[in-house]
Order: structure tokens, then C-alpha cells, then sequence
């Protein structure tokens, strides 16, 4: 299915959405391991991070246009 979704406003982009619990959908990986890409949309709960935090793995790529969440279970966007 083939839905819009809402991005924020410009007044909504200066939030900071750490500790809120958000939900990202995609068609990735069904597991780490394997290179199979999953038929169906699926979708995985996680918690957004501050950018500070993020910056301690990935360093400068990460700007105030990015929005970092943390992974546990290694369940991500990705698989």
C-alpha cells in the first residue's frame, strides 16, 4: 500500500524528538546474514537519540538534518 506521510513544518523541524518512540517502515533485509529483501512492508519501534550521541559513531556525517535512533536487538531500518 502506498500511502502519504506528513513531514514537520519548518516550525516542527527545530523539535528535538529525543526519548519519543517512532516507527519506521521499509522493505529491507529480512536479517543481517542474509541478502534476501523482504516482500512485505515491515515496519520496527525505536527510540530517537540526541545527535550528540550519534556523533560518537558516525563523527561528522551526522547533521541537524539527520534524525538518529538508537537499535537494540539489532532490529533497525535496514532488516
Amino acid at each position: 500500500y502506498i500511502y502519504p506521510i506528513r513531514l514537520p513544518t519548518r516550525s516542527q523541524a527545530k523539535i528535538n524528538f529525543a526519548g519519543e518512540t517512532v516507527q519506521c517502515s521499509g522493505w529491507g533485509k529480512v536479517s543481517d546474514p542474509s541478502d534476501e529483501i523482504s516482500d512485505t512492508l515491515q515496519y520496527v519501534h525505536l527510540l530517537v537519540i540526541t545527535n550528540r550521541e550519534c556523533e560518537t559513531t558516525f563523527g561528522e556525517l551526522i547533521t541537524d538534518t539527520k534524525i538518529c535512533v538508537s537499535t537494540p536487538d539489532f532490529k533497525s531500518p535496514c532488516n
